[in-house]
């Protein structure tokens, strides 16, 4: 368990001094989903290093974690980021392999390719095409898999957008980070026209595309993900997770699911994964 959150060359020496017995695991953004893929690692005795911009989150604290540290955020300098990673990683004795546990982690991995760790998930192309949300809907689109009615921004004027959905309706982006570090949140919820205005001018002139999207009712009980690992074979295994805890209750996080039965859902979300090549693969290393 780390009893200490560490500045980054703290992180470093303290790890100089550990010795593992196997590849230890860098979890980014260890906040509740990295806590959770903390935990689930360690339950198979892997060392988990936790990684974040600060010490504010949930992970650093678990019993899981062996010893966790600052690193630069990616969106204030991804270079920075992919410097501190190649630091924390020299001095181990394996390759450490890196779960980057919320998008903008992902985006400056596979962009950034650093030495000495092992990514373990599919090349640049295939992250583009599955965490960007304009391109991810272009898929469910040629797959016919239905998604809420929704307006790429890059596609619609705004008077055409609010001609065709009714208040409130959502605002997201196609990069979910950027926008959230711009707005505050990754979900906007719109109730009238000069919200709507007021958004769209923010993000166009921080150049973050967005889409507006109607308004799903919540259904307790209705509210499911598949979680999965596909391999590069083409081999998936995985559950229908029903949320049992989400926070904030209209678009925040669940990490506590029920399992439970859903083909259709099965079926569909499997499609996009082998439409959209995605893999996952622990052995591999980052490529520019």
């Amino acid at each position: 368990m780390a009893t200490s959150f560490h500045s980054t060359s703290g992180l470093i020496e303290t790890l100089e001094s550990m010795r593992f017995d196997r590849p230890p695991a860098l979890v980014c953004n260890a906040h509740i989903t990295g806590c959770s893929v903390g935990r689930a690692l360690a339950d198979h005795d892997v060392p988990v290093i936790a990684i974040d911009r600060n010490g504010d989150g949930v992970g650093p604290y678990s019993e899981a974690v062996v010893a966790a540290g600052a690193v630069t955020f990616p969106l204030e300098d991804a270079n920075g980021f992919v410097h501190d990673v190649e630091r924390i990683a020299a001095v181990l004795e394996y390759d450490p392999v890196i779960f980057p546990c919320m998008d903008e982690w992902v985006h400056a991995l596979v962009e950034g390719a650093p030495a000495g760790v092992r990514l373990p998930f599919a090349d640049r192309e295939v992250i583009d095409t599955v965490l960007d949300k304009e391109s991810l809907y272009a898929l469910a689109d040629a797959l016919e898999i239905p998604y809420p009615e929704t307006y790429r921004l890059s596609e619609y004027d705004p008077e055409t957008i609010l001609g065709r959905l009714e208040y409130p309706f959502v605002v997201k982006p196609a990069r979910k980070r950027e926008f959230e570090e711009l707005i505050g949140t990754n979900v906007v919820e719109v109730e009238d026209t000069d919200s709507f205005f007021d958004i769209v001018e923010r993000a166009r002139a921080a150049d973050v595309r967005i889409m507006a999207q109607e308004k799903v009712p919540i259904a307790t009980g209705h509210d499911r993900s598949f979680v999965s690992y596909r391999s590069p074979d083409g081999d998936v295994i995985g559950l229908v997770g029903n949320a049992r805890v989400r926070y904030p209750q209209a678009y925040g996080t669940s990490c506590v699911v029920d399992t439970i039965e859903d083909s259709k859902l099965e079926s569909r979300a499997k499609s996009v994964l082998k439409a959209g090549e995605y893999y996952t693969d622990s052995r591999r290393k980052p490529t520019t």
